[in-house]
């Protein structure tokens, strides 16, 4: 009997299953190597560098899982009354140049507090990595919808880059600035989390220079609708 011939999706959501198998047994290994005694040259400088490896497989591993969800449709919604301020401080402690969180305390989304820190911690973190300090979060609430902001002062997107920021594995060309290019999966990661959540991610230049992302979400119940 002939073997059926897997369509394009199915090859694609393959590829993305081993993908985020072999990185979670990379992460494994890391964090042996991490927990074992150290007694060669290098000492505890090897340490740190193998625990920093560990780290930021995790978070690949985080996004691979992710994706994974959403390419299987068990990306489910969790709402909670969940205060933006606290949130985005949490989120604003995962960078190391300037930031400000100029929020209302008072304000609140109908999204989980888990996915909130997803959303903000990709955004200040591709801030980091592409714009300029000051790196500023901010939110402004109108017709039962809050959108919040993270702007940079950095050189901003090409324009013709802009309608592919949110695609996944889609990365711009900073090969002439000499910046570390990531996985891709970020933005595309942020936009699934806030249409799952009745909400929608997008980008806008920053005035005088830089950037803009942003995302509305639902206004949670006893928040007033100007602030």
């Amino acid at each position: 009997m002939a073997k059926r011939r897997r369509t394009p999706t199915q090859v694609h959501r393959h590829i993305e299953h081993r993908a985020a198998h072999h990185a979670h047994q990379l992460a494994l290994g890391l964090l042996q190597l991490v927990m074992q005694p150290t007694q060669h040259a290098f000492g505890g400088a090897a340490v740190v560098v193998l625990h920093k490896v560990d780290l930021q497989a995790g978070g690949l591993i985080e996004d691979l899982l992710m994706i994974t969800q959403i390419e299987d449709g068990k990306l489910r919604p969790r709402p909670e009354h969940t205060n933006i301020r606290d949130v985005a401080l949490h989120a604003a402690r995962d960078i190391d140049i300037e930031s400000r969180v100029e929020i209302d305390p008072n304000l609140h989304v109908r999204i989980s507090y888990h996915h909130l820190l997803q959303i903000l911690v990709n955004y200040v973190k591709n801030a980091q990595k592409y714009g300029r300090s000051p790196v500023v979060l901010s939110a402004h609430a109108a017709d039962q919808l809050v959108t919040i902001d993270v702007a940079d002062a950095g050189d901003g997107v090409d324009p013709a880059f802009e309608p592919h920021l949110f695609e996944r594995f889609s990365q711009a060309d900073y090969r002439e600035t000499g910046k570390v290019r990531g996985v891709g999966l970020g933005l595309s990661i942020v936009d699934a989390l806030a249409t799952t959540y009745g909400g929608t991610a997008g980008y806008r230049p920053n005035t005088p220079n830089g950037s803009i992302f942003y995302v509305s979400l639902p206004l949670s119940a006893g928040d007033s609708d100007s602030v």
